[in-house]
């Protein structure tokens, strides 16, 4: 097969879209595609296209650039989406065909504009494989959404009945479960605050030099950007407070199409798990309903949701793969990346 790989042109993004509706099923409307490469924070985006002798588009490799993080220090980070080729086009595993040539591409303008960048994303079963046996992927974690009300009841999370009747504890909600962070239960309060909120940039600021995990920089100019730019979803941000304090911590959430609350992104201190957070969203929504303190054991939490929770349900489904893409190493000196929704560009 004969084609050429280059650059994206500007007059090609309609046909780009075309051929992202025709590999995934599922439109790219034009202002997502300028929201995604263009729009933001980055620091570079790359758009790799192959292209037939008539000039029509085979397949295409992108990546998004940000400025990235890891104990308080700058490493670049790039996303990698959009790669698709069409059917017609496909070659397994040849290093010369469209695939191949397209992620040689992508590698070779990634390891020039950003030595040492940290690529990584996002892949199914499938093109994992694939990209495995090429040397071009290695998994990270498998991403799974679970269901918080699923989670198994923790040992003692019950309390005794009234009068003292009987020796089996009666079990607690989740959402008024203990968790394994520090603070008990209720001290961790949810509100719902807009994006821009002021103590976005101390957050950031002061949580960043104790991450030792590499994440992309959450500044208030990437919030704006990833989540209250979005030109198709909404997000709602909650700050975390306990009484009488100053926010602590952040949590994004999106109502998905089955009506469950997505927790896509979150900001936390080392001293308040996954599972406190959720209970204080949990509480905050049932205060907001009407729900008084004395019923909310008896109300309906909301159907909350996230890649943290591992539950049975969770581990039947099959996983997407997050992982890292090799530019010019494997980055085995620090941390693996630890991903969130919000990491993708589908959420």
């Amino acid at each position: 097969m004969t084609f050429s790989v280059g650059p994206l042109r500007p007059q090609e993004v309609p046909a780009l879209c075309e051929l992202f509706q025709s590999v995934f099923g599922a439109p790219l409307p034009l202002q997502v595609q300028r929201w995604k490469y263009v729009l933001g924070p980055r620091l570079v985006s790359h758009s790799i296209v192959a292209r037939d002798p008539s000039g029509a588009l085979l397949g295409h490799a992108g990546a998004l650039v940000f400025p990235g993080s890891r104990v308080g220090r700058p490493l670049p980070m790039a996303q990698v989406c959009d790669v698709m080729v069409d059917p017609t086009a496909r070659g397994g595993l040849e290093l010369q065909g469209v695939y191949g040539r397209l992620m040689a591409a992508l590698q070779t303008d990634l390891a020039s504009t950003h030595p040492g960048v940290l690529a990584y994303g996002f892949a199914g079963v499938r093109p994992y494989k694939l990209g495995a046996r090429m040397g071009l992927y290695r998994a990270v974690q498998p991403c799974r959404m679970g269901r918080v009300a699923d989670l198994p009841e923790a040992q003692g999370a019950g309390v005794s009945p009234p009068g003292g009747q009987g020796d089996v504890p009666i079990p607690l909600p989740w959402w008024r479960r203990p968790s394994s962070g520090r603070w008990p239960t209720g001290s961790v309060m949810a509100q719902a605050v807009g994006w821009e909120h002021p103590d976005l940039a101390r957050l950031w600021a002061h949580l960043a030099p104790i991450l030792r995990h590499p994440l992309v920089q959450r500044t208030p100019a990437y919030l704006s950007w990833r989540y209250a730019g979005h030109p198709v979803w909404r997000y709602q941000l909650w700050m975390l407070r306990r009484a009488w304090s100053r926010p602590l911590g952040w949590v994004v959430t999106r109502e998905m199409p089955d009506g469950s609350l997505c927790i896509v992104d979150a900001l936390l201190p080392p001293e308040v798990d996954d599972l406190t957070a959720a209970r204080s969203l949990a509480d905050a929504m049932m205060a907001a309903q009407g729900s008084k303190a004395s019923q909310a054991s008896q109300g309906t939490p909301p159907d909350l949701c996230g890649w943290w929770v591992q539950t049975e349900a969770a581990a039947r489904l099959e996983p997407i793969m997050g992982c890292e893409v090799w530019v010019d190493r494997w980055h085995s000196d620090h941390l693996p990346l630890r991903f969130q929704p919000g990491d993708t560009d589908v959420f």
